[in-house]
């Protein structure tokens, strides 16, 4: 069953709202191909990344060992 994330991304797990930061950052500011969109570009492309990449993990939201 594919993991669907949560729609507003403040409800994502910890490490999925890391991994969208990081990739709007790249695509605002980084030196990628890609990099150089407006910030509101950025957010969308790398919140689309993030629910893809999520939607092909094979089990359940599970919080990580250590987090709270």
């Amino acid at each position: 069953m594919p993991v669907t994330l949560p729609s507003r991304i403040a409800d994502w797990p910890d490490d999925a709202r890391e991994a969208y930061e990081e990739r709007a950052a790249i695509m605002e500011y980084g030196a990628a191909p890609d990099a150089g969109l407006t910030r509101e570009t950025a957010e969308c492309c790398a919140a689309g990344r993030v629910r893809a990449e999520w939607a092909r993990r094979p089990t359940a939201l599970t919080p990580r060992h250590g987090s709270a």
